[in-house]
């Protein structure tokens, strides 16, 4: 994974009203990042995490989809099915989980219609990494999450974005 890459999954809205009684959901709490950074799980306490995805076939069927438009690379996990490559856009479909990596240096759209469209026939949500937040699978309710991303702001300004990471939060580079 690199800067410049837009990280998200897919949940299952059958999954959000699972797990929260509505599939009206903003966040995914699991999915934010905490202010001090990731943390590592132990197994006991990733054991506790709501599984969404409680039907096998449905995974096979998106790894499938994947398939048919992304290539199958090497998965470093043989609980995982992996498309695409290391350097730009990937996605990875587990038991339990489906995750997608977009690189934002040089967006190909038609990739990110064919995910979109997906997550729509399969009746999914996005979620996007780092702030959990919620959406729906089209470009409008994407966009503005992809536009405050940490990857769409170096594409947009890496020098400027290197920088901002050596001011103290709230600074505002005034120190």
């Amino acid at each position: 994974m690199a800067v410049w890459h837009f990280k998200f999954g897919l949940i299952p809205t059958e999954g959000l009203k699972r797990v929260f009684g509505t599939a009206d959901v903003t966040v995914i709490p699991e999915w934010v990042v905490q202010p001090d950074g990731p943390k590592y799980l132990e197994p006991e306490a990733l054991e506790s995490l709501p599984n969404y995805w409680t039907d096998p076939a449905k995974l096979r069927q998106i790894a499938m989809t994947v398939s048919s438009f992304m290539p199958e690379m090497k998965s470093w996990s043989a609980d995982a099915r992996m498309f695409g490559n290391d350097e730009d856009e990937r996605v990875e479909v587990w038991d339990d989980d489906v995750r997608c990596r977009i690189d934002l240096r040089e967006v190909d759209f038609d990739l990110l219609d064919q995910l979109l469209a997906l997550a729509h026939r399969f009746d999914c949500k996005i979620v996007v990494s780092g702030t959990g937040a919620v959406a729906a699978p089209d470009i409008a309710s994407l966009k503005p999450h992809v536009e405050a991303s940490n990857a769409y702001k170096f594409c947009v300004d890496p020098a400027g974005f290197l920088t901002s990471l050596k001011e103290p939060p709230g600074d505002g580079g005034k120190s």
